[in-house]
C-alpha cells in the first residue's frame, strides 16, 4: 500500500500540491492512502479524486484579501522588493476582541465553501 501524505502550514501546501501533481501526473505514482492535516487535508481529497487542475487553480490565484478579512501583515514595496511585516494595529484590534489568532480569516472558510473543499 501506498499513501501520499501532506503536511499543513498555509503556502507550503501550494509547493506540496506542485510536487502531488508531478508524483501523479508526470511519474504516475498510484496512491491507495491520502493523509493530510490542515492545507494538506484540503488538497488530499482532491488528489484522491484526480482534480489536479482545481486545486492547482486555487493555490496559484489566492491573495491576502481571499484569506483574511483582517489581514495581519502589511506589505511595502522597497527598492523593487517586496517587504513583508507584522500590521501591529490590527494584530491588537484582534487580540482585544478575543480572537485567538494574529488575523481573521473568514474569507478562508468562504473560499473554501465556495471551491467544495472540506477539511
Amino acid at each position: 500500500m501506498r499513501a501520499l501524505v501532506i503536511s499543513g502550514g498555509g503556502s507550503k501546501g501550494a509547493f506540496a500540491g506542485g510536487v502531488a501533481q508531478h508524483l501523479i501526473e508526470d511519474l504516475k505514482r498510484k496512491y491507495q492512502l491520502f493523509i493530510g492535516t490542515s492545507t494538506g487535508s484540503l488538497l488530499v481529497s482532491h488528489l484522491a479524486l484526480n482534480k489536479i487542475e482545481k486545486i492547482k487553480y486555487v493555490y496559484t490565484n489566492v491573495t491576502n484579501d481571499s484569506i483574511f478579512n483582517v489581514c495581519p501583515f502589511t506589505i511595502k514595496r522597497k527598492h523593487g522588493t517586496k517587504n513583508i511585516g507584522i500590521n501591529h494595529i490590527n494584530v491588537l484590534i484582534n487580540i482585544f476582541r478575543g480572537s485567538k489568532t494574529f488575523g481573521e480569516s473568514q474569507n478562508l472558510k468562504h473560499l473554501i465553501k465556495k471551491n467544495n473543499f472540506r477539511s
